[in-house]
This record gives structure tokens, C-alpha cells and sequence, in this order.
């Protein structure tokens, strides 16, 4: 079975429409991007009020992630 991606009507290939029958673009056109994440301990450990946060980040607009620490903070 041949399907042409419906972004760049390139032809998809047969391993991806195996993998995703219904999928109706390429791997380059496809809007999901891999994710990364940043696990952050917050609180006040010496009173044992800690929890984690997890920050996820795009890669499609964060190519290399790096963070500011003044931007996990608590105001």
C-alpha cells in the first residue's frame, strides 16, 4: 500500500505505515517531536518538605536544553 504524506506528498515509507497504519505524514513532517525532561528537587530539605518537579522541553524549540536555575525558583 503507497501513501504520500498529506504535508509534503512525499511517499511514506512502508515501515511507518506498518508501524502506524493511520498516519498521514512522514517522519519530517510529523508534528510529534522527541521530548526531554528536567527533574527538579524542590522544598526545604531540613524540614523534610521536599518533592520533585519535572520540567519537559520541546525539542523542537530546544534544541540544546539548558536552563536558568533563577527560572525554578518559587516566587
Amino acid at each position: 500500500m503507497i501513501k504520500f504524506c498529506k504535508e509534503c506528498n512525499e511517499e511514506i515509507p512502508l515501515m511507518r505505515i506498518k508501524a502506524l497504519p493511520n498516519t498521514l505524514t512522514c517522519v519530517n513532517c510529523s508534528d510529534i517531536n522527541m521530548k526531554s525532561c528536567v527533574t527538579v528537587l524542590k522544598g526545604n530539605i531540613d524540614r523534610d518538605d521536599t518533592w520533585v518537579d519535572i520540567i519537559f522541553i520541546d525539542g523542537k524549540n530546544n534544541d540544546s536544553p539548558s536552563l536558568d536555575i533563577q527560572d525554578l525558583k518559587e516566587e
